[in-house]
């Protein structure tokens, strides 16, 4: 096994690559990475979901999504989103959320508060974020049906995508990390890790990467 297969090993098992369908709502969460509001704009334009809510409360520099002010990362992407046709009235912030259980627990607050009632969902994420996005849903969000997408980019892609590779790997193997551990806190469901995941992901930790801590 080299460096590469071993990396496709992980994006394999991370991308869920579902299948999309109409929806009550596109969920945005935040993060360093704008291709979540490109991609959420691409599902508004096919009509998926006529709402759009964006959820992510950290400080973030502008530049990362080719804007020049720091902001919170819902304000930043909601002005993707609208950049890339998506009008503002389509459009609900949700600005507090600082981990992905948050953007699910504040998100629950926002529909409450704006009377939606609403049980489908896409959510938009980062590729390699998809599955633990989704066993994180699936628990705090029993009876609501959930759908991941994610830019449709292959590993080689999304390498190239202008976010340093050294980061993605250590954010990849954050993930692979999180799905071994959470379950055992409680915040997700458990989800079987092939053997091959496994050997990938010890293999790209002996390249010289750690992955990204877990707070205790």
């Amino acid at each position: 096994m080299d460096y590469f297969s071993s990396l496709q090993v992980l994006w394999n098992y991370l991308v869920l690559k579902q299948t999309l369908s109409q929806a009550d709502c596109i969920l945005v969460f935040g993060g360093h990475d704008k291709s979540v509001a490109i991609q959420a704009a691409k599902l508004y334009k096919q009509g998926l979901s006529n709402t759009i809510i964006v959820s992510g409360g950290v400080v973030r520099d502008g530049a990362l999504y080719g804007l020049q002010e720091h902001m919170s990362e819902a304000e930043a992407l909601s002005i993707v989103l609208q950049q890339n046709g998506v009008p503002s009235n389509c459009i609900f912030l949700e600005k507090d959320a600082t981990n992905t259980r948050e953007n699910f627990l504040n998100i629950s607050h926002l529909l409450k508060y704006n009377n939606f009632e609403f049980s489908k969902f896409i959510i938009v994420q980062k590729p390699y974020a998809e599955r633990r996005t989704y066993a994180l849903g699936l628990t705090v969000w029993p009876n609501k049906t959930i759908i991941m997408s994610s830019i449709q980019y292959s590993l080689s892609e999304y390498l190239m995508s202008g976010i340093p590779e050294n980061f993605i790997i250590q954010m990849m193997l954050g993930e692979i990390e999180r799905i071994i551990e959470y379950p055992k806190r409680g915040y997700m469901i458990y989800q079987e890790i092939p053997q091959t995941v496994i050997d990938a992901y010890e293999y790209i930790k002996t390249q010289g990467f750690s992955g990204r801590k877990i707070n205790s």
